[in-house]
């Protein structure tokens, strides 16, 4: 989202993806191949966030950036615009004969998005997002070293405290 926290402000995050649902009681409907992050947001200015992160997918430790580039106003600039960076550090990855070469610039991996919302009305928000994302150590069959993608999301709040979200992302090739 192009949404940042206020200069001091200290958010810390636990977020939870439930794994696939179609083994049911099988997998725990999805907790026993869930992923959770455990992360922390602050607010340096009102226009730049630092982060820290670590995930529980191949134990990866993730910072972060996000900066204001430009803020919707009434009768004014339409849109708001935020630049986001990441550098991922793959700390599962072990060197051993399968990988006698590792170095630690393999475990990186690094993403851009430039993120631009607009906020329609007090219910009704849309964003678009263009993502590119490098992997210092990829696999040729199943991954790519560089994916460039474009996303779409948008928010519908029902209620105060309750809203419906939606997005998507699609892989556009190199």
């Amino acid at each position: 989202s192009t949404k940042l926290p206020a200069q001091g402000e200290f958010y810390f995050l636990v977020t939870h993806r439930f794994g696939d649902l179609k083994n049911g009681i099988n997998n725990f409907f999805g907790l026993d191949n869930a992923l959770t992050k455990l992360g922390g947001i602050y607010g340096a200015t009102d226009w730049l966030s630092l982060s820290a992160s670590r995930h529980t997918y191949q134990k990866t430790y993730e910072l972060a950036i996000k900066y204001r580039l430009a803020n919707q106003q009434i009768d004014g600039f339409p849109v708001t615009i935020v630049g986001y960076n990441t550098m991922d550090i793959n700390s599962e990855l072990k060197k051993n004969e399968l990988m006698p070469g590792l170095q630690f610039n393999h475990r990186l991996a690094f993403t851009t998005q430039l993120l631009i919302s607009r906020k329609f009305s007090d219910s009704f928000s849309f964003e678009i997002a263009s993502i590119y994302v490098h992997k210092n150590l990829y696999d040729g069959i199943l991954d790519q070293k560089s994916t460039l993608l474009l996303g779409t999301g948008a928010r519908y709040k029902i209620a105060k405290r309750l809203s419906l979200n939606l997005e998507y992302a699609a892989r556009l090739n190199l």
